[in-house]
Protein backbone atom coordinates (compact mmCIF):
# COMPACT_ATOMS: atom_id res chain seq x y z
CA UNK A 1 0.00 0.00 0.00
CA UNK A 2 1.13 3.77 -0.70
CA UNK A 3 0.36 5.06 2.60
CA UNK A 4 0.10 3.54 6.04
CA UNK A 5 -3.56 2.65 7.19
CA UNK A 6 -5.61 4.52 10.09
CA UNK A 7 -6.94 1.62 12.39
CA UNK A 8 -9.17 1.27 15.20
CA UNK A 9 -8.78 -1.46 17.26
CA UNK A 10 -11.26 -1.93 19.82
CA UNK A 11 -10.51 -4.97 22.13
CA UNK A 12 -10.97 -4.93 25.93
CA UNK A 13 -8.08 -7.27 26.81
CA UNK A 14 -4.69 -5.47 27.27
CA UNK A 15 -2.77 -8.66 26.45
CA UNK A 16 -4.95 -9.16 23.17
CA UNK A 17 -4.60 -6.03 21.94
CA UNK A 18 -0.45 -5.79 22.41
CA UNK A 19 -0.35 -9.27 20.05
CA UNK A 20 -2.42 -7.64 17.63
CA UNK A 21 -0.59 -4.33 17.65
CA UNK A 22 2.43 -6.60 17.07
CA UNK A 23 1.22 -8.28 14.82
CA UNK A 24 0.26 -4.91 12.87
CA UNK A 25 3.50 -3.30 13.67
CA UNK A 26 5.32 -6.00 11.51
CA UNK A 27 3.18 -5.99 8.83
CA UNK A 28 3.60 -2.01 8.59
CA UNK A 29 6.31 -0.11 11.10
CA UNK A 30 4.40 2.92 9.95
CA UNK A 31 0.41 1.98 10.66
CA UNK A 32 -1.30 4.31 13.18
CA UNK A 33 -3.45 2.32 15.28
CA UNK A 34 -5.91 4.18 17.65
CA UNK A 35 -7.08 1.56 20.55
CA UNK A 36 -10.51 1.52 22.73
CA UNK A 37 -11.43 -0.81 25.85
CA UNK A 38 -15.29 -1.01 24.98
CA UNK A 39 -17.56 -0.87 22.53
CA UNK A 40 -19.20 2.65 23.56
CA UNK A 41 -15.54 4.14 23.85
CA UNK A 42 -14.77 2.59 20.48
CA UNK A 43 -17.98 4.37 18.61
CA UNK A 44 -16.91 7.50 20.17
CA UNK A 45 -13.84 7.51 18.41
CA UNK A 46 -15.13 5.58 15.34
CA UNK A 47 -17.75 8.63 15.05
CA UNK A 48 -14.79 11.65 15.78
CA UNK A 49 -12.15 10.47 13.48
CA UNK A 50 -11.57 8.71 10.00
CA UNK A 51 -10.40 5.68 9.90
CA UNK A 52 -9.55 3.14 7.22
CA UNK A 53 -10.39 0.39 9.17
CA UNK A 54 -11.77 -0.89 12.15
CA UNK A 55 -10.51 -4.15 14.21
CA UNK A 56 -13.56 -5.29 16.74
CA UNK A 57 -13.88 -7.85 19.06
CA UNK A 58 -16.68 -9.96 19.97
CA UNK A 59 -16.77 -10.32 23.40
CA UNK A 60 -16.80 -6.64 24.67
CA UNK A 61 -17.78 -5.43 28.03
CA UNK A 62 -21.90 -3.72 28.59
CA UNK A 63 -22.15 -3.80 24.34
CA UNK A 64 -20.80 -6.95 22.82
CA UNK A 65 -19.01 -6.43 19.36
CA UNK A 66 -22.18 -7.27 16.94
CA UNK A 67 -23.82 -4.54 18.51
CA UNK A 68 -21.00 -2.23 18.00
CA UNK A 69 -21.01 -3.60 14.46
CA UNK A 70 -24.52 -2.87 14.08
CA UNK A 71 -24.21 0.50 15.56
CA UNK A 72 -21.45 1.59 13.14
CA UNK A 73 -23.36 0.23 10.00
CA UNK A 74 -26.16 2.07 10.88
CA UNK A 75 -24.67 5.37 9.75
CA UNK A 76 -24.91 5.61 5.53
CA UNK A 77 -21.31 7.75 5.57
CA UNK A 78 -19.68 5.18 7.45
CA UNK A 79 -20.85 2.12 5.64
CA UNK A 80 -17.49 1.95 3.31
CA UNK A 81 -15.42 1.82 6.45
CA UNK A 82 -14.78 -2.35 6.68
CA UNK A 83 -15.01 -4.30 10.15
CA UNK A 84 -12.84 -7.07 10.81
CA UNK A 85 -13.92 -9.16 13.42
CA UNK A 86 -11.56 -10.79 16.22
CA UNK A 87 -12.42 -13.77 18.85
CA UNK A 88 -11.01 -16.29 20.11
CA UNK A 89 -14.12 -18.62 20.10
CA UNK A 90 -13.38 -20.82 16.52
CA UNK A 91 -17.27 -20.74 16.52
CA UNK A 92 -19.02 -20.63 13.01
CA UNK A 93 -21.84 -19.56 13.95
CA UNK A 94 -20.04 -16.66 15.43
CA UNK A 95 -18.25 -15.96 12.01
CA UNK A 96 -21.90 -16.18 10.02
CA UNK A 97 -23.91 -13.86 12.07
CA UNK A 98 -20.86 -11.49 12.24
CA UNK A 99 -20.90 -11.82 8.39
CA UNK A 100 -24.42 -10.87 7.92
CA UNK A 101 -24.79 -8.03 9.96
CA UNK A 102 -22.13 -6.48 7.70
CA UNK A 103 -18.31 -7.39 8.87
CA UNK A 104 -15.92 -7.87 6.05
CA UNK A 105 -13.82 -10.76 7.11
CA UNK A 106 -13.84 -12.68 10.74
CA UNK A 107 -10.26 -14.11 12.59
CA UNK A 108 -9.13 -15.64 15.22
CA UNK A 109 -6.94 -14.19 17.62
CA UNK A 110 -3.99 -16.55 18.69
CA UNK A 111 -0.04 -16.22 19.14
CA UNK A 112 0.75 -18.94 16.53
CA UNK A 113 2.12 -17.61 13.02
CA UNK A 114 -1.02 -17.93 11.21
CA UNK A 115 -2.82 -14.89 12.83
CA UNK A 116 0.37 -13.07 11.82
CA UNK A 117 -0.13 -14.10 8.51
CA UNK A 118 -3.80 -13.38 8.12
CA UNK A 119 -4.52 -10.28 10.00
CA UNK A 120 -2.34 -8.32 7.38
CA UNK A 121 -3.99 -10.52 4.48
CA UNK A 122 -7.17 -9.18 5.76
CA UNK A 123 -6.36 -5.35 6.48
CA UNK A 124 -5.02 -5.71 2.46
CA UNK A 125 -8.22 -7.25 1.52
CA UNK A 126 -10.29 -4.54 3.48
CA UNK A 127 -8.61 -1.54 2.30
CA UNK A 128 -8.68 -2.37 -1.29
CA UNK A 129 -12.69 -3.00 -0.89
CA UNK A 130 -12.58 0.02 0.27
CA UNK A 131 -10.31 1.46 -2.13
CA UNK A 132 -13.06 0.48 -4.84
CA UNK A 133 -15.89 1.51 -3.09
CA UNK A 134 -14.29 5.25 -2.74
CA UNK A 135 -13.25 5.03 -6.20
CA UNK A 136 -16.68 4.47 -7.34
CA UNK A 137 -18.05 6.80 -5.38
CA UNK A 138 -15.72 9.56 -7.04
CA UNK A 139 -16.44 8.02 -10.11
CA UNK A 140 -20.70 8.81 -9.72
CA UNK A 141 -20.65 11.80 -8.29
CA UNK A 142 -18.37 12.98 -11.49
CA UNK A 143 -21.21 11.33 -13.58
CA UNK A 144 -24.27 13.41 -11.50
CA UNK A 145 -22.47 16.34 -11.49
CA UNK A 146 -21.61 15.71 -15.71
CA UNK A 147 -25.62 15.00 -16.05
CA UNK A 148 -26.60 18.22 -14.51
CA UNK A 149 -23.78 20.56 -15.77
CA UNK A 150 -25.00 19.29 -19.39
CA UNK A 151 -28.64 19.05 -18.01
CA UNK A 152 -27.52 23.09 -17.28
CA UNK A 153 -25.71 23.88 -20.54
CA UNK A 154 -28.54 22.21 -22.75
CA UNK A 155 -31.44 24.48 -21.24
CA UNK A 156 -29.35 27.39 -22.01
CA UNK A 157 -28.31 26.07 -25.64
CA UNK A 158 -32.42 24.70 -26.17
CA UNK A 159 -33.87 28.38 -25.41
CA UNK A 160 -32.25 30.59 -28.24
CA UNK A 161 -31.84 27.68 -30.32
CA UNK A 162 -35.34 27.04 -30.79
CA UNK A 163 -36.04 30.69 -31.49
CA UNK A 164 -33.22 30.32 -34.35
CA UNK A 165 -35.84 27.53 -35.89
CA UNK A 166 -39.05 29.27 -35.33
CA UNK A 167 -37.50 32.56 -36.63
CA UNK A 168 -35.77 30.51 -39.46
CA UNK A 169 -39.23 29.01 -40.36
CA UNK A 170 -41.09 31.57 -40.54
CA UNK A 171 -38.92 32.99 -43.38
CA UNK A 172 -39.22 29.90 -45.55
CA UNK A 173 -43.13 30.97 -45.08
CA UNK A 174 -42.51 34.49 -45.64
CA UNK A 175 -44.52 35.21 -43.13
CA UNK A 176 -42.94 38.39 -42.99
CA UNK A 177 -42.97 39.09 -46.23
CA UNK A 178 -41.55 37.88 -49.37
CA UNK A 179 -37.49 36.48 -49.42
CA UNK A 180 -37.05 38.47 -53.13
CA UNK A 181 -34.90 35.15 -54.27
CA UNK A 182 -34.24 31.72 -54.22
CA UNK A 183 -31.19 32.22 -52.94
CA UNK A 184 -32.55 34.31 -49.80
CA UNK A 185 -34.84 31.13 -49.75
CA UNK A 186 -31.57 28.61 -49.39
CA UNK A 187 -30.42 30.42 -46.65
CA UNK A 188 -33.47 30.25 -44.42
CA UNK A 189 -33.28 26.87 -45.23
CA UNK A 190 -29.62 26.31 -44.21
CA UNK A 191 -30.35 27.68 -40.72
CA UNK A 192 -33.67 26.06 -40.26
CA UNK A 193 -31.99 22.77 -41.28
CA UNK A 194 -28.33 23.55 -39.15
CA UNK A 195 -30.52 24.68 -35.98
CA UNK A 196 -32.21 21.49 -36.17
CA UNK A 197 -29.19 19.23 -36.68
CA UNK A 198 -27.50 20.86 -33.39
CA UNK A 199 -30.81 20.32 -31.31
CA UNK A 200 -30.25 16.51 -32.49
CA UNK A 201 -26.93 16.77 -31.27
CA UNK A 202 -27.46 18.48 -28.37
CA UNK A 203 -30.43 16.26 -27.47
CA UNK A 204 -28.37 13.02 -28.33
CA UNK A 205 -25.37 14.31 -25.93
CA UNK A 206 -27.65 14.52 -23.11
CA UNK A 207 -29.74 10.91 -23.33
CA UNK A 208 -26.05 9.24 -23.46
CA UNK A 209 -24.89 11.39 -20.36
CA UNK A 210 -27.94 10.48 -18.34
CA UNK A 211 -27.97 6.29 -19.89
CA UNK A 212 -23.85 6.09 -18.77
CA UNK A 213 -24.80 7.76 -15.35
CA UNK A 214 -27.91 5.34 -14.94
CA UNK A 215 -29.93 8.30 -14.37
CA UNK A 216 -32.13 7.74 -17.39
CA UNK A 217 -35.13 5.64 -16.46
CA UNK A 218 -37.40 3.76 -18.99
CA UNK A 219 -41.22 4.36 -18.94
CA UNK A 220 -42.86 1.41 -20.08
CA UNK A 221 -46.26 0.79 -21.19
CA UNK A 222 -48.21 -1.55 -23.56
CA UNK A 223 -46.99 -0.93 -26.79
CA UNK A 224 -47.99 -2.71 -30.14
CA UNK A 225 -44.59 -2.68 -32.58
CA UNK A 226 -46.59 -2.94 -35.40
CA UNK A 227 -48.46 0.31 -35.07
CA UNK A 228 -45.06 2.27 -33.69
CA UNK A 229 -42.90 1.19 -36.70
CA UNK A 230 -45.45 1.89 -39.68
CA UNK A 231 -45.96 5.39 -37.49
CA UNK A 232 -42.26 5.58 -37.65
CA UNK A 233 -41.87 4.69 -41.78
CA UNK A 234 -44.19 7.15 -42.56
CA UNK A 235 -41.97 9.61 -40.66
CA UNK A 236 -39.09 8.74 -42.59
CA UNK A 237 -40.68 8.54 -45.38
CA UNK A 238 -42.15 12.21 -45.00
CA UNK A 239 -38.94 13.64 -43.82
CA UNK A 240 -36.68 12.82 -46.64
CA UNK A 241 -35.81 15.89 -48.49
CA UNK A 242 -34.91 13.68 -51.58
CA UNK A 243 -36.07 11.33 -53.84
CA UNK A 244 -33.78 8.45 -53.16
CA UNK A 245 -34.42 4.71 -51.79
CA UNK A 246 -37.50 3.24 -51.60
CA UNK A 247 -38.84 2.23 -48.10
CA UNK A 248 -40.95 -1.59 -47.88
CA UNK A 249 -42.85 -2.21 -45.35
CA UNK A 250 -43.83 -5.47 -44.80
CA UNK A 251 -45.11 -5.17 -41.39
CA UNK A 252 -48.53 -5.45 -42.03
CA UNK A 253 -51.56 -4.60 -39.32
CA UNK A 254 -51.00 -7.68 -37.65
CA UNK A 255 -50.17 -6.50 -33.65
CA UNK A 256 -47.31 -7.65 -31.74
CA UNK A 257 -47.26 -6.54 -28.37
CA UNK A 258 -44.35 -5.53 -26.21
CA UNK A 259 -43.98 -3.86 -22.68
CA UNK A 260 -41.19 -1.16 -23.21
CA UNK A 261 -40.51 2.80 -23.22
CA UNK A 262 -42.84 3.94 -26.37
CA UNK A 263 -40.38 7.18 -27.04
CA UNK A 264 -37.35 5.06 -26.79
CA UNK A 265 -38.45 2.31 -29.37
CA UNK A 266 -39.87 4.71 -31.58
CA UNK A 267 -36.28 6.38 -31.41
CA UNK A 268 -34.36 3.21 -32.30
CA UNK A 269 -36.27 2.48 -35.58
CA UNK A 270 -36.25 5.99 -36.52
CA UNK A 271 -32.86 6.00 -36.06
CA UNK A 272 -32.33 2.76 -38.18
CA UNK A 273 -34.25 3.45 -41.10
CA UNK A 274 -33.21 7.14 -40.91
CA UNK A 275 -29.59 5.58 -41.17
CA UNK A 276 -30.47 2.67 -44.09
CA UNK A 277 -31.90 5.77 -46.24
CA UNK A 278 -29.65 8.22 -45.66
CA UNK A 279 -27.02 5.30 -46.80
CA UNK A 280 -28.94 3.97 -49.90
CA UNK A 281 -28.48 5.81 -52.90
CA UNK A 282 -31.29 6.48 -55.35
CA UNK A 283 -32.65 2.90 -57.20
CA UNK A 284 -32.26 0.94 -53.95
CA UNK A 285 -34.88 -0.44 -51.40
CA UNK A 286 -34.71 -0.44 -47.69
CA UNK A 287 -37.14 -3.16 -46.16
CA UNK A 288 -38.29 -3.21 -42.84
CA UNK A 289 -39.70 -6.61 -41.49
CA UNK A 290 -40.69 -8.06 -37.91
CA UNK A 291 -40.83 -11.77 -36.80
CA UNK A 292 -41.48 -13.33 -34.07
CA UNK A 293 -38.46 -15.66 -32.23
CA UNK A 294 -39.70 -17.09 -28.82
CA UNK A 295 -40.50 -14.82 -26.18
CA UNK A 296 -38.78 -11.99 -28.52
CA UNK A 297 -39.89 -9.83 -31.18
CA UNK A 298 -37.30 -8.96 -33.83
CA UNK A 299 -37.34 -6.32 -36.33
CA UNK A 300 -35.50 -6.74 -39.45
CA UNK A 301 -34.18 -3.60 -41.61
CA UNK A 302 -32.24 -4.45 -44.09
CA UNK A 303 -30.62 -2.04 -47.17
CA UNK A 304 -29.10 -2.94 -50.84
CA UNK A 305 -26.60 0.76 -50.27
CA UNK A 306 -23.37 0.96 -50.08
CA UNK A 307 -22.48 -0.97 -47.04
CA UNK A 308 -20.18 -0.70 -44.40
CA UNK A 309 -16.71 -2.01 -44.68
CA UNK A 310 -14.83 -4.89 -42.33
CA UNK A 311 -12.39 -2.71 -40.84
CA UNK A 312 -15.55 -0.06 -39.90
CA UNK A 313 -17.73 -2.14 -38.80
CA UNK A 314 -16.53 -3.25 -35.57
CA UNK A 315 -16.29 0.17 -34.58
CA UNK A 316 -19.69 1.31 -36.37
CA UNK A 317 -21.18 2.15 -32.77
CA UNK A 318 -18.37 4.08 -31.12
CA UNK A 319 -19.66 7.60 -30.31
CA UNK A 320 -19.09 9.78 -33.02
CA UNK A 321 -17.62 7.31 -35.20
CA UNK A 322 -18.14 8.24 -38.86
CA UNK A 323 -17.40 5.36 -41.62
CA UNK A 324 -15.41 5.84 -44.30
CA UNK A 325 -18.12 6.22 -47.51
CA UNK A 326 -16.31 7.30 -50.55
CA UNK A 327 -18.93 6.66 -52.82
CA UNK A 328 -20.81 9.47 -50.97
CA UNK A 329 -20.35 12.90 -49.58
CA UNK A 330 -20.05 13.35 -45.85
CA UNK A 331 -23.61 12.71 -44.11
CA UNK A 332 -24.87 14.62 -41.57
CA UNK A 333 -25.08 13.22 -38.53
CA UNK A 334 -24.78 13.10 -34.88
CA UNK A 335 -22.42 10.28 -35.19
CA UNK A 336 -24.22 8.95 -31.69
CA UNK A 337 -27.80 7.61 -32.95
CA UNK A 338 -27.04 3.87 -33.50
CA UNK A 339 -24.97 3.69 -29.95
CA UNK A 340 -28.00 5.53 -28.16
CA UNK A 341 -30.06 2.88 -30.02
CA UNK A 342 -28.03 -0.14 -29.02
CA UNK A 343 -28.28 1.28 -25.19
CA UNK A 344 -31.79 1.86 -25.40
CA UNK A 345 -32.26 -2.05 -26.76
CA UNK A 346 -29.84 -3.29 -24.01
CA UNK A 347 -31.70 -1.80 -21.30
CA UNK A 348 -34.91 -3.29 -22.28
CA UNK A 349 -33.06 -6.86 -22.03
CA UNK A 350 -32.66 -7.19 -26.10
CA UNK A 351 -29.87 -6.92 -28.21
CA UNK A 352 -28.91 -4.11 -31.41
CA UNK A 353 -27.00 -6.10 -34.13
CA UNK A 354 -25.56 -5.18 -37.50
CA UNK A 355 -24.35 -6.98 -40.34
CA UNK A 356 -22.36 -5.27 -43.40
CA UNK A 357 -20.73 -5.86 -46.67
CA UNK A 358 -19.04 -3.34 -48.94
CA UNK A 359 -20.98 -2.61 -51.93
CA UNK A 360 -23.85 -4.73 -51.19
CA UNK A 361 -25.53 -2.84 -47.96
CA UNK A 362 -26.36 -3.54 -44.68
CA UNK A 363 -28.97 -5.69 -42.39
CA UNK A 364 -29.34 -4.66 -38.98
CA UNK A 365 -31.19 -6.68 -36.50
CA UNK A 366 -33.01 -5.29 -33.64
CA UNK A 367 -34.03 -8.09 -30.77
CA UNK A 368 -37.01 -6.82 -28.30
CA UNK A 369 -38.07 -9.07 -25.64
CA UNK A 370 -42.23 -9.08 -24.81
CA UNK A 371 -41.49 -8.43 -21.25
CA UNK A 372 -38.06 -6.26 -20.08
CA UNK A 373 -35.56 -8.45 -18.42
Amino acid sequence: MTEAPRILLIDDEEVDRKLVIRALRQYNSDIEIQEAQDGKAGLELFREQEFDCVLLDYHLPGMDGLRVLKEMHGDEETLPIPVIMLTGDEDVNLAVEAMKNGAYDFLVKGSDSRFQDFLPAAIERAMSRRHLFMEKEKAQAANAAKVEFLSHMSHELRTPLNAIIGFSELLMLEKFGTLGSDKNRGYAQDIHRSGNHLLEIINDILELTKIEADKFELRCEDVDLAELINESTRMVEGGARKPGARLVNNIGDTPAHVTADRRAIKEVLINILSNAMKFTPGGGTVTIAMESRGDSVAILVEDTGIGISSVDLPHIMEPFFQARRKEMKVQEGTGLGLLLSKKFIEMHGGCLEIESELGKGTKVTVLIPRKPA
